[in-house]
């Protein structure tokens, strides 16, 4: 807890520091179309901050406030502060309903309501500091949350391509999902703006990023009636659009320090921070906000152990450094290996903490997905399954009095939503599950399109037709369009890193046209079926079989033409 907290960052830094600080960054002013476009860009709602303006009225009334609104954004770049009126969070106290007790506090979810105009001046604050993170290399890679090109199906599937290639190597592999307590509200400012300046933050950025962050206030709004105004003392703002990339700063390091001063994957080149994603020795950190799993592997459980035991503690300190706890009762282990392997293992691992050991799970719930130590997806489905009978019943009740465009709308809403989640990762799931979530949607489709028998005779009406006339994928489709979508954002935007190296290494470039190189992608020989079945040989392959004019096209031509293949060429 004492040491210096900036230090990992602080040596990483090291050949990026400019002593004349040329090229730091400073946030410059705005044109009133810029702040036009944020405003139109923001998503609709009715919540409204202390000021009592809500989206709608914002965008109502652009025409008329814009000239102020720029005024009021630039005078605040210039000036290096953040206006007071706009750092006064409302909060609204939501019941976590069903079995939540409704007189116990950790039965509501607090929901962090600031004035709409601020979250314009965040966005053109956001976007600087993204581009020049971006600009510079700074990011680490194996940060997945709140960046483009990637969310929470492009983490997990990177952890899973890590385990699947251990038990392909023979070997097991371990995950360690780190729970943290309260992480954003206890991020401490002073170290935030230490490592922004480390990341060549200029004075006056700095400035107006500490303006935002101090003197920070809030007040609790129930049933209209609001509590007195208090002070906050430490954190990020909930509810802000600045926050959530402030605290990627904060712990765009974490990542590191599981890797040793001598592990030879990352050094820098051409003066470029060049991170480490995986290490077979010390393996990798790979966040989602402050949801951190840390995958090890090794073919010897007693290794395993020590290295587990060595590395948590390392990832402790460095948290403790950063004034942030790690909840250990909700901290999990899993050993992600087959059936066999785990048979014939001779010990087992655990992680030895000062209170209780943090012993194997079965399985886990990673980011949305359920995990199980075979590496399958049998639980996730089956969770699949109920919640889609749920929705289905709220859809039979409502089509009684909803339009076809209404009941369109709840199938997205209550099934094909649930169907779509990580798909790309578990969809090579056995095809008798596949089968079951198929039953189930053609039963939704039937309430949607309100047609179950042909007008002539007592034929039921295809799956085929139902899916035509509701204009969606079948199950089988929805995998293969997600996955090949998911492979098309990788190559293009070559981000993950992780993931771009892993679809790309030996590939087989056929052929130049203006845009772009046609690749062809090398689908690796493996006898391990569980490989076959994960997103980078079933992606590879999927890829492969694509028309060459297609795989060509920009992003969103490749889905539009990409779904139109996949619905004259995936078996329903």
């Amino acid at each position: 807890m004492g040491g210096d907290p900036c230090k990992l960052l602080r040596k990483m830094m090291q050949n990026r520091q400019r002593p004349d600080r040329t090229g730091d960054l400073e946030f410059r002013s705005v044109r009133p179309e810029e702040v036009e476009k944020i405003i139109k860009e923001l998503k609709n709602s009715s919540a409204s901050g202390t000021d009592w303006i809500d989206t709608a009225i914002l965008k109502t009334s652009k025409e008329i406030i814009l000239p102020a609104l720029t005024h009021i954004i630039n005078l605040s770049i210039g000036t290096s502060k953040f206006p007071d009126q706009w750092k006064i969070a409302k909060v609204i106290p939501l019941w976590k309903g069903k079995d939540a007790i409704k007189t116990v506090t950790k039965s509501y979810r607090p929901v962090a309501l600031l004035p709409i105009a601020s979250k314009v001046l965040e966005r053109v604050i956001h976007e600087q500091i993204n581009e020049h993170m971006k600009t510079n290399q700074f990011w680490h890679p194996n940060h997945h949350a709140y960046r483009k090109s990637r969310n929470t199906e492009t983490a997990v599937i990177q952890m899973y391509d890590t385990w699947v290639q251990a038990i392909q190597e023979g070997k097991i592999a371990t995950a360690t999902m780190i729970d943290m307590s309260a992480a954003f509200d206890t991020v401490d400012i002073e170290i935030l703006l230490e490592k922004c300046r480390l990341y060549n933050f200029g004075e006056k950025a700095e400035h107006l990023l500490r303006s935002y962050l101090e003197n920070r206030k809030q007040l609790v709004s129930i049933g209209g009636k609001n509590s007195e105004i208090l002070q906050l003392e430490a954190g990020v703002p909930q509810g802000s659009i600045l926050g959530p990339i402030m605290y990627t700063i904060y712990t765009n390091d974490f990542p590191e320090v599981v890797h040793e001063e001598g592990c030879n994957q990352g050094q820098e080149e051409g003066g470029s921070i060049k991170f480490r994603t995986m290490c077979s020795e010390c393996g990798a950190v790979v966040c989602f906000a402050d949801d951190s799993t840390y995958t090890v592997i090794s073919s010897n459980t007693n290794i395993m152990t020590n290295k587990v035991n060595k590395k948590f503690g390392e990832m402790t300190e460095y948290l403790g450094e950063q004034r942030l706890s790690v909840n250990e009762d909700k901290t999990h282990l899993m050993l992600l290996t087959t059936r066999q392997k785990k048979r014939n293992m001779l010990n087992t691992v655990r992680i030895n903490t000062e209170e209780e050991d943090i012993e194997l799970s079965q399985s886990e719930k990673l980011l949305g997905v359920e995990l199980e130590e075979n590496m399958g997806f049998d639980k996730h489905i089956d969770t699949i399954v109920e919640k889609m009978k749920t929705g289905i019943k709220a859809l039979k009740a409502i089509s009684k009095i909803a339009n076809f465009t209404t009941r369109k709308n709840i199938l997205n809403g209550v099934i094909t939503s649930r169907l779509t989640y990580m798909i790309a990762l578990w969809g090579g799931t056995a095809e008798y599950r596949l089968d079951k979530l198929q039953r189930l949607q053609t039963e939704a489709l039937r309430i949607t399109a309100k047609r179950r028998w042909e007008v002539v005779g007592r034929k039921l009406v295809s799956t085929r037709e139902l899916l035509k006339q509701t204009g969606q994928l079948s199950v089988r489709q929805l995998k293969a369009y997600h996955t090949l979508t998911q492979v098309k954002k990788i190559l293009t935007e070559k981000e993950p890193e992780y993931m771009y190296r892993r679809l790309t290494e030996n590939r087989k470039h056929k052929y130049s046209t203006r845009r772009n190189v046609d690749v062809e992608l090398i689908v690796p020989e493996t006898n391990s079926r569980l490989a076959k079945l994960s997103f980078r040989w079933r992606g590879a392959e999927l890829y492969n079989s694509l028309p060459r004019e297609i795989r060509d096209e920009t992003l969103t031509n490749f889905k539009t033409k990409t779904r139109a293949w996949v619905r004259e060429n995936i078996e329903i």
